[in-house]
């Protein structure tokens, strides 16, 4: 994958800030997403694509949204956040809920693929 810097210290500064990433205990991520979600009126089953996932605060409230006959599929460029949020995907015993490296400008999902995106604190980052 060919890069810009610009695009590099993105990746790094959130590769380096992953371990505390919306983990201090300040409720700010978390009210955002929930009601992202809420507004995205997911249902049950749905399949959902989250760009930016992050820690997870939209992915597992769009999990719980889906319920267990929906999947959300998280998506991130960095791999340190991947790597935490699928390490709390572990611990949580979270089914329905997959994540992975991927540029959200190029996720390289067919269209229709998904029957919702969204993306909480993340959109603006990506080119338009």
């Amino acid at each position: 994958m060919n890069m810009s810097s610009s695009e590099t210290a993105v990746r790094r500064t959130f590769d380096t800030v992953a371990g505390s990433y919306d983990q201090n205990g300040v409720e700010y991520f978390r009210p955002i997403a929930t009601r992202l979600v809420e507004l995205a009126a997911l249902g049950a089953g749905e399949y959902v694509l989250d760009v930016g996932c992050g820690r997870g605060a939209a992915l597992f409230a769009a999990a719980d949204a889906v319920g267990p006959a929906g999947q959300v599929v998280g998506i991130d460029v960095s791999a340190a956040m991947i790597a935490k949020t699928a390490a709390d995907l572990r611990r949580r015993h979270a089914t329905g809920v997959v994540v992975a490296v991927m540029d959200g400008a190029a996720p390289g999902f067919g269209p229709g693929y998904f029957d919702a995106v969204i993306g909480s604190n993340s959109v603006h980052m990506v080119p338009g």
